[in-house]
C-alpha cells in the first residue's frame, strides 16, 4: 500500500527522531481528523497485517489503526505541552479510581478519561478533568462509578486523551487495565470515622465470614505505605480498631484492608 511505503520510508530516513525523550507522532486520516501520540524511547511503531500499531512505551497496550484510513503521518519532537509522569489506577468498592501525575502544563485544555472493554479500538469517553495549567507537579484523580463496570469481573481498560488549547492537538497516555474480583470478599465491609480527620481513624467492621486475619495499611496516592498492622478477625469484631493517622501530613490517603482470603477493600480519607 502507498501509505505503508511512505511510513517505512519515514522511519528509515528519520532515525534521529528517536533521540528525543518523547517523539510526537501525528496521524492524519482521510476524513479530515487527526490523532497525536507521544512515543517514548521504549515505544515503537510497527505494522501488523493491514494495521499500523503505535506503542507509546514498553508497558503500554498498542493502539491499532487500519492503514486504509491513514492519509499521512508526521513526526515531531513533542506535541502536547504537558509531561505525563505517571498514570495508574486502583479498584475500589464503589468505583474504579484513575490517578495521574503531570508537570509543565502550559495552555493545556485537560484530560478526557476513556474506557474500553478490549483495550484496542472501542474506547469511549467516560469523563473530563480540566487542566490547572501550572508548571509544578499536579496530581489528578477520576472515579468511574458506572454500575455496569462495578458488576463486571472482566478487565476494563483506561487511557487519557490529552488536548492543548492552541491547536487542538491531542495525544493519548498508555492504556492500563483494572480487573474487579468476581464476588470474592464482597460479603464484608467496614466504615471509618471521622473523615476528614485531624486525629486518628476509627474503623468498625460488621462481619468477616471466612476471614481469620486482616492486614491494615495506610497509603498515599503514590502507593507509599505509612501505617501497616495485622489484626485478627476476632479482635476487630469485638471492638473498634484505632489506626494512628494523627502524625500524617495534610493530604489524601487510603486505608487498604486485605483479608487472608485474598479480598481487598479500600477507603479514601482526608487528613486535615
Amino acid at each position: 500500500m502507498r501509505i505503508t511505503q511512505q511510513v517505512i520510508f519515514l522511519l528509515l530516513v528519520c532515525p534521529s527522531i528517536w533521540g528525543f525523550s518523547q517523539t510526537g507522532v501525528k496521524v492524519y486520516y482521510y476524513n479530515g481528523t487527526s490523532q497525536a501520540f507521544n512515543v517514548t524511547t521504549t515505544g515503537k511503531l510497527y505494522f501488523e497485517s493491514d494495521n499500523l500499531s503505535i506503542q507509546m512505551d514498553e508497558a503500554a497496550t498498542p493502539t491499532t489503526i487500519p492503514v486504509s484510513i491513514i492519509s499521512k503521518i508526521i513526526f515531531e519532537a513533542g506535541v502536547i505541552p504537558v509531561e505525563l509522569v505517571r498514570f495508574d489506577g486502583r479498584v475500589q468498592p464503589q468505583n474504579n479510581q484513575l490517578n495521574w501525575v503531570v508537570v509543565n502544563e502550559k495552555r493545556f485544555k485537560g484530560y478526557t478519561v476513556q474506557r474500553s472493554a478490549n483495550g484496542k479500538n472501542d474506547f469511549k469517553d467516560v469523563g473530563f478533568v480540566a487542566a490547572r495549567n501550572v508548571t509544578q507537579e499536579q496530581i489528578y484523580t477520576f472515579e468511574d462509578d458506572d454500575k455496569t463496570i462495578l458488576r463486571s469481573s472482566t478487565p476494563q481498560y483506561y487511557r487519557l486523551k490529552m488536548e492543548n488549547l492552541d491547536e487542538g492537538n491531542t495525544t493519548y497516555s498508555k492504556t492500563i487495565a483494572l480487573e474487579r474480583a468476581s464476588q470474592k470478599g464482597n460479603n464484608w465491609s467496614f466504615t471509618i470515622s471521622p473523615n476528614p480527620t485531624s486525629t486518628d481513624l476509627t474503623v468498625h467492621f460488621d462481619a468477616l465470614p471466612d476471614i481469620a486475619t486482616l492486614t491494615l495499611q495506610v497509603v498515599d496516592i503514590t502507593g507509599r505505605t505509612f501505617v501497616s498492622a495485622q489484626k485478627s478477625a476476632e479482635t476487630v469484631l469485638s471492638s473498634a480498631v484505632l489506626v494512628p493517622t494523627q502524625s500524617l501530613s495534610v493530604g489524601i490517603y487510603f486505608l487498604k484492608i486485605q483479608g487472608d482470603d485474598g479480598s481487598i477493600k479500600t477507603e479514601k480519607f482526608v487528613k486535615l
